[in-house]
């Protein structure tokens, strides 16, 4: 570790929002403890698991005085769970590690260098290995934002992946996570935090992304997913200046969401989409948007 570093040694809150992960928490809990850098806390909030996770993170909360841990009354969801998490943190700076996964052992380190070389910097992000279930590196991710190219993490479709971190301060000017985003709410809080300061990605993986059956890209969740996230960019875009590369980003993320997911969503959400989309962003489309038949059939004429 540095010099810089070990002069100033923020304190480091890793959350964790746990559901069933009695499995695989264990080695995202050892990751942490295992980091070159030091000075971390974990918090980890349960969300009413039924199987053994409770038991497994309360032996570690024993064992080690920086590991707290709580437990929701009922199943909220992860973006309350997230919530929660990061309500119960002091430290400084803030990351969200999924319960199946797991850090390379520099990953805290890293991320600490990039906030104390800017003050202004909201939010970091990192390259990760794909892996399968036990962890076997199967490649690294190459889909992600470049902040360096001078346009906008809306804009960019790139992806801010997995092990994301955010400055606390940064979060509170946000509202925080957006629960009704489900399985969004980290994208969503994305776009708040590119707008309150500067977003820095490490062109290295530091992260080990677990691919295994219940993941949300091997189940249907996948499609609901990005419709919220969709939601997400609108609403973002919202807030902001007019941007004409925004807006094209806008226009391909949802296109690209009509040739694979728009009829795996619900009937309700899907109209709920179109007319967000319709009211809101009528300049996305050249002609009205057709829905036929009680199957949703969805016709579109764009430019």
């Amino acid at each position: 570790m540095n010099n810089k570093i070990k002069m100033e040694s923020p304190l480091f809150s890793v959350l964790i929002a746990n559901f069933n992960n009695g499995h695989y928490i264990d080695e995202a809990i050892g990751s942490v403890i295992s980091q070159s850098y030091t000075n971390w806390e974990i918090i980890i909030v349960d969300d009413d698991s039924t199987d053994n996770s409770w038991e497994i993170i309360t032996k570690f909360a024993e064992t080690y005085p920086y590991i707290r841990c709580y437990q929701n009354a009922k199943n909220l969801k992860v973006g309350a769970t997230k919530a929660r998490a990061t309500s119960l943190a002091k430290g400084q700076i803030c990351a969200i590690l999924d319960p199946d996964d797991k850090l390379v052992p520099t990953a805290l380190e890293k991320q600490v260098k990039c906030y104390l070389e800017d003050s202004n910097c909201s939010m970091v992000s990192s390259k990760y290995y794909i892996c399968d279930e036990v962890f076997n590196i199967n490649g690294i991710n190459t889909d992600v934002y470049k902040p360096e190219q001078n346009y906008s993490y809306l804009a960019s479709l790139g992806g801010i992946n997995a092990f994301w971190t955010f400055k606390k301060e940064k979060y509170d000017l946000t509202r925080g996570f957006k629960t009704k985003y489900y399985l969004a709410e980290d994208q969503d809080l994305y776009y708040q935090l590119e707008e309150v300061g500067a977003v820095k990605v490490i062109n290295e993986p530091l992260y080990y992304y677990r691919i295994h059956k219940n993941s949300i890209s091997k189940n249907d969740n996948l499609a609901t997913a990005y419709a919220y996230h969709l939601l997400a960019m609108f609403e973002a875009k919202n807030r902001r200046p007019k941007n004409k590369l925004e807006s094209e980003a806008i226009k391909k993320a949802f296109m690209h969401f009509m040739t694979w997911g728009i009829m795996k969503i619900k009937k309700k959400m899907r109209l709920q989409l179109f007319g967000k989309i319709a009211i809101h962003f009528p300049q996305l489309f050249s002609k009205k948007i057709i829905i036929n038949g009680l199957w949703g059939v969805i016709k579109v004429n764009y430019e």
